[in-house]
């Protein structure tokens, strides 16, 4: 029995990468019906092979639109959704998933993946040759959302803040997710056992509100540095000749 059932998005495109859809991309029409989506997966809950249903990578949209098709039609409500979060790319969390799935509205658990942003806010491709053998090198155009020139930029400014603060990249990229009021259940990866420490480690960094504060003067010049049409980044270019900060 899977305890969770996680449901990927509607199917309808949802820009979560910097190239929103082309307008003939819109609409789909050969997308399966929220009712049939949850006809399929109550009868599962019914039959005992899952527990609940979750949802993946959704917009407020589909949430809100798979929790009235459940009720209006009697049938198993989603519990959680489980969207990307992290400090180079937080606008759809803080502006409308995190109203929509509060205690105070719809109260749904609220999985937080790719915390550390493939691996970029540990700083460790900000300079060159340092992670020759990490996957965003080993594979040209894996996230590259988050290698762009603005994503940098704002990596290097939480760089000082951690610094500023006695705190590793690490500590204060997991920290601040996992001190959000909304945030249910944080998803992480660790390749080495010092990266599963560095991971379990930030669950007690306290993140003070002096530290979200400095953040938060940060995200307000770099609003949503994974969505920009910048150039992308090779192994640890910084986007000039030589980086001073």
């Amino acid at each position: 029995m899977s305890d969770l059932f996680l449901l990927p998005s509607h199917q309808q495109p949802i820009p979560t990468h910097p190239h929103p859809p082309s307008p003939t991309q819109r609409e789909r029409e050969d997308v399966v019906s929220f009712e049939e989506q949850l006809t399929a997966l109550s009868k599962l809950v019914k039959a005992g092979k899952i527990r609940h249903i979750g949802l993946s990578n959704e917009s407020p949209y589909g949430v809100m639109k798979f929790l009235e098709t459940a009720r209006v039609l009697g049938m198993e409500e989603v519990v959680s959704v489980q969207n990307c979060y992290n400090l180079l790319y937080r606008n759809e969390m803080d502006m409308g998933l995190s109203e929509v799935c509060s205690p105070a509205h719809e109260d749904m658990g609220i999985l937080c993946y790719s915390p550390m942003a493939g691996g970029v806010l540990s700083g460790k491709y900000m300079f060159k040759g340092r992670a020759s053998e990490a996957r965003l090198n080993r594979f040209p155009g894996y996230m590259a959302r988050y290698r762009t020139l603005q994503s940098q930029d704002c990596v290097f400014e939480y760089k000082e803040i951690a610094s500023r603060y006695g705190l590793t990249m690490g500590q204060l990229a997991l920290g601040w997710v996992y001190s959000r009021p909304f945030v249910t259940s944080t998803i992480v990866g660790a390749t080495s056992v010092d990266q599963l420490r560095e991971n379990l480690d930030a669950l007690n960094t306290p993140i003070f509100s002096q530290v979200v504060h400095d953040l938060s003067e940060v995200f307000m010049r770099y609003r949503d540095p994974s969505r920009t049409f910048a150039r992308v980044l090779d192994d640890g270019d910084t986007g000039t000749d030589e980086r001073v900060r």
